[in-house]
């Protein structure tokens, strides 16, 4: 990996590109990405070079692959890429029964895939258990972390060692003054990364069935629309005397794109399996909103409540283990 200045913070981006099968028969490839720069603005502009970059290498072997349609997300990575290090996470909240039906998958890995970049992109779902409580909803974390191995079992092993080792301890935190527990579910995906981490590497994408509607509300989505983007405005404190006509905007833009994204993930569900795509982007049985996921919900009172707390808990372990 090359060495670059520890002052640079690492991003994950999502590129999505326009192909055609047939005359008939459009798809989206999604394409992920690590990114490193000295901040926001210049990692979105890089990632959006990138995808021109690619396109161009990409079509030079596969004449289906039409055009770059723009950068899709933008998220932080809080830890430095590495072996066992996590990249992406999405946090929601899904209901006894679904839990159950996820937990009782038994993925369909392609064991047969060998990695020539020596590393593999693992998904780990881990679930809150609240104790001495009626758990009909769970909070649930989909990790994706970076696994080295030179071969898929023993990147499925590390895998589920990682999964294991996230699960709490019976009582270590509380969800609404009760005591609670994460558990590991199991390991959602496993599949080799198609280059070693890197600035401006490919982890991995997903080529999936789409429709004319499905781009046009991909192009409606602008850098303020990213995760990081949307985050960072989120968290800005605005002037008191625009308090009100800044929310306004904000509250009306954010319909606006909650609307786009609804439409995409609405039209890759209907033409495709759902299953088949990454989870910060497919939609999810219930509330999905962090990380920020791709296809947000509004969730109920409570669940704020819960998502909020686990989010102060995950980052307070970040900034300790940074601090360490």
């Amino acid at each position: 990996m090359k060495q670059r200045s520890s002052q640079l913070t690492w991003y994950l981006t999502t590129l999505a590109f326009r192909g055609m099968w047939s005359s008939k028969h459009l798809y989206l490839r999604q394409c992920h990405c690590l990114i490193q720069a000295d901040e926001d603005m210049a990692a979105y502009q890089n990632a959006k070079l990138l995808g021109i970059e690619l396109l161009g290498r990409w079509s030079k072997s596969e004449s289906s692959l039409r055009k770059f349609v723009g950068v899709e997300d933008l998220v932080l990575v809080s830890d430095e890429p590495s072996d066992g290090s996590e990249i992406l996470w999405v946090e929601y909240e899904m209901t006894d029964t679904a839990l159950e039906k996820e937990l009782s998958r038994r993925p369909d890995f392609l064991k047969s895939q060998k990695s020539t970049s020596g590393w593999f992109i693992a998904k780990v779902l881990l679930y809150e258990v609240v104790l001495n409580a009626r758990n009909d909803r769970h909070l649930v974390w989909e990790n994706w972390y970076l696994i080295e191995a030179s071969d898929f079992d023993t990147a499925y092993q590390k895998a589920t060692d990682i999964g294991e080792a996230h699960g709490g301890k019976a009582g270590e935190h509380t969800t609404n003054s009760k005591p609670a527990v994460w558990k590991f579910g199991l390991v959602q995906r496993l599949q080799p990364a198609v280059s070693a981490p890197g600035d401006q590497s490919v982890l991995w994408y997903d080529d999936v069935p789409a429709s004319k509607a499905t781009f046009s509300n991909l192009s409606s989505i602008n850098r303020e629309d990213t995760s990081l983007f949307e985050w960072r405005s989120s968290h800005r404190t605005s002037p008191l005397s625009g308090d009100v006509q800044s929310s306004a905007k904000k509250r009306d833009r954010m319909t606006h794109v909650g609307t786009a994204r609804a439409q995409v993930e609405k039209e890759l569900a209907k033409l495709g399996d759902p299953s088949a795509l990454s989870g910060a982007v497919r939609g999810k049985p219930e509330t999905s909103l962090s990380k920020g996921g791709f296809g947000k919900r509004t969730p109920s009172f409570a669940a704020r409540k819960r998502i909020e707390a686990a989010q102060r808990a995950r980052w307070a372990k970040v900034r300790a283990k940074k601090r360490s």
